[in-house]
C-alpha cells in the first residue's frame, strides 16, 4: 500500500475514533445518560426509551451519518441553560455567536422526532429536521441553519432563536405556540400553518423573507405584537377564514405586501390593526371578501382606512442603517393608545441590537 493511502487510512480512522457512537444499546442498564464536552456520532436509529433522559451538554458536537436518527420517547435535554453560553459578543465589527452544542445533519437531512419532550439550549442546528408529534418543545438561544421544525398536535415555545438560509417552521393541529424574540432571515416559506390555534409572534424580527407567515386552513387566535418586519416580499398569506387576528405595536419597513387574503365568501370578521407603524411598502393589504380596520396607526405613503391614523415620513432617525429609533420630534411618539408609543418597541427585541451587524 502506498504511503498518501496508509497516511489517509490513519487519517480517516483517528478522526472517527474521536467520535462516542451512541445507540439503543446504551440505555440496557442505564435510566440516565449525560455527556459534556463530547464528540457523538448518530450512525444508526437512537431511541430514548421512555421515563429515561439523554442529556447533551457543554461544548459538545452531535453528527448524524446517512441513516442517523433520534427518536425521544423519554426526556432530551441540550444545552446549557445559563447565561455563560447565551450572550453574543461583537468583534471587529462582526457579530459572533457562541453556541455550547453543534448539531451536524448530513446534506439528505436528519432527522429528531419527539414523541415526549424537547429542551434545547444554545446549540447550533445545520440540515436537521425535528418532527414533533403530541411533544413539547421547547427551544432558547439556538440557530437553525437550513432546517425544519415540523409540529403536530403539540406546544412549540421558541425563544431569542436565528432561524436562516430556507429553515421552515411547519405547525399543524396544534395550540399554545408562542415565538418570542426571534430573528428569521432569508428565509423562503417561513411559517407554514394549518388547523391551529393561540399563535403569538412577540419581539421577533422578520427580516428578507419570502413569506413570512402561510396559513393553510381556518386559524383561531393570531396575535402579532411588537415586531420588526423589514424587507420581505409578503408578510401574511392566507385563503382561509382566520378568527381574531391582532396586529398590534408592529414596524412595517420595505416590505412588497403585508397582508395577502383571498376569502371565497364574504367573512364579518375584521382584522385589528392597532399602534403600527408603515414605512417605504411597496402595498399594504390586498384582501378579498376581507376588511382591515387600522386605528392609530402611521403611514408614509398610503391611506389607512380607519380612525385616528397619521401621514408623515419623518419618523426615524435613520432607517437606511436600520436605526429604527423614533426621532424626537417623531408623530409617533406618544401618539398610541394610552398617550404610549406606536411602532414597535425596540427595547424589548433582542436582536435589534445586533441588526446592523447582520446586514
Amino acid at each position: 500500500m502506498k504511503p498518501s493511502y496508509i497516511y489517509f487510512f490513519l487519517l480517516i480512522t483517528i478522526s472517527c475514533n474521536n467520535y462516542i457512537k451512541i445507540n439503543n444499546n446504551s440505555f440496557n442498564n442505564e435510566s440516565y445518560l449525560d455527556y459534556q464536552n463530547k464528540k457523538i456520532l448518530i450512525d444508526d436509529s437512537l431511541v430514548i426509551p421512555k421515563n429515561k433522559t439523554l442529556i447533551i451538554s457543554g461544548k459538545s458536537e452531535i453528527k448524524f451519518n446517512k441513516n442517523g436518527i433520534i427518536i425521544n420517547n423519554g426526556i432530551f435535554k441540550v444545552g446549557e441553560n445559563s447565561k455563560k453560553y447565551s450572550q453574543y459578543s461583537i468583534k471587529n465589527d462582526t457579530l459572533e455567536n457562541i453556541k455550547s452544542v453543534v448539531f451536524i445533519g448530513n446534506k439528505r437531512g436528519s432527522f429528531i422526532i419527539n414523541n415526549s419532550i424537547i429542551s434545547i439550549y444554545n446549540s447550533k442546528f445545520k440540515n436537521l429536521k425535528f418532527i414533533s408529534n403530541n411533544g413539547n418543545l421547547k427551544l432558547n438561544n439556538n440557530d437553525f441553519n437550513n432546517s425544519v421544525l415540523e409540529i403536530t398536535k403539540g406546544s412549540i415555545k421558541t425563544t431569542n432563536c436565528f432561524l436562516t438560509n430556507n429553515t421552515k417552521l411547519k405547525i399543524i393541529q396544534s395550540e399554545n405556540v408562542i415565538f418570542n424574540n426571534n430573528y428569521f432571515y432569508k428565509n423562503n416559506d417561513v411559517f407554514i400553518i394549518k388547523n391551529t390555534k393561540n399563535i403569538n409572534f412577540l419581539n421577533n424580527i422578520f427580516e428578507k423573507n419570502s413569506i413570512c407567515i402561510k396559513l393553510l386552513d381556518n386559524i383561531k387566535n393570531i396575535n402579532i405584537y411588537n415586531n420588526l418586519i423589514i424587507e420581505n416580499k409578503k408578510f401574511m398569506q392566507s385563503n382561509y377564514f382566520s378568527n381574531s387576528t391582532y396586529i398590534l405595536n408592529n414596524t412595517f419597513y420595505k416590505n412588497e405586501l403585508l397582508i395577502y387574503i383571498n376569502l371565497n365568501k364574504i367573512s364579518d370578521e375584521v382584522i385589528i390593526s392597532k399602534n403600527n407603524i408603515f414605512s417605504e411598502n411597496k402595498e399594504l393589504f390586498n384582501l378579498t371578501n376581507i376588511n382591515i380596520n387600522n386605528s392609530y396607526c402611521l403611514s408614509d405613503n398610503f391611506n389607512l382606512t380607519g380612525f385616528y391614523n397619521l401621514n408623515s415620513k419623518e419618523v426615524f432617525k435613520n432607517k437606511n442603517t436600520y436605526d429604527f429609533d423614533l426621532l424626537k420630534n417623531s408623530p409617533a411618539i406618544r401618539f398610541g393608545t394610552n398617550n404610549k408609543n406606536i411602532g414597535a418597541n425596540l427595547t424589548k427585541i433582542y436582536y435589534y441590537k445586533y441588526l446592523k451587524y447582520i446586514n
